[in-house]
């Protein structure tokens, strides 16, 4: 019965080992991806502007020049925050296989974190990218 027992609380404290530390080691590994204070002052011309999703006509994306960016749902303003262009992902670049290999990147700070993509293609009048947390392709037209 002790046996069981102790099995038991071992079993409990692993799982909550793994559950406290995997989280806080995720984030100290997007960490290590450049911050928006350490962007290049002169972002690729083609991203500032605004861009309509191919798949969903009512999503926009608006990338300013500032490194700001503003989301929109059917015209109205749904998300902030800043943005990136960035050439490696650092460590981080390991945990995505193949499509972490090569940038360039875009990372996306919104208020509940970090969004990273790998762009496939960025000129003026389209931008794709992968969403690298889930590996969708995101198609956008520039308005």
């Amino acid at each position: 019965m002790n046996k069981i027992l102790i099995a038991g609380l071992i079993i409990i404290l692993v799982l909550l080992g793994v559950y406290f530390y995997w989280p806080s080691e995720k984030q100290a590994r997007m960490e290590n991806i450049p911050t928006v204070s350490e962007r290049d002052p002169n972002p690729p011309a083609s991203y500032p502007g605004r861009w309509r999703s191919d798949e969903d006509a009512k999503y926009e994306l608006e990338f300013l020049a500032s490194g700001s960016f503003v989301e929109y749902y059917d015209g109205k303003e749904t998300e902030k925050g800043t943005w990136l262009e960035t050439p490696s992902l650092g460590a981080e670049a390991s945990n995505y296989g193949d499509l972490g290999t090569s940038g360039p990147f875009l990372k996306l700070q919104r208020g509940d974190g970090p969004y990273l993509y790998k762009v496939l293609k960025e000129d003026s009048a389209s931008l794709q990218i992968i969403y690298l947390g889930r590996g969708n392709t995101l198609s956008f037209t520039r308005e």
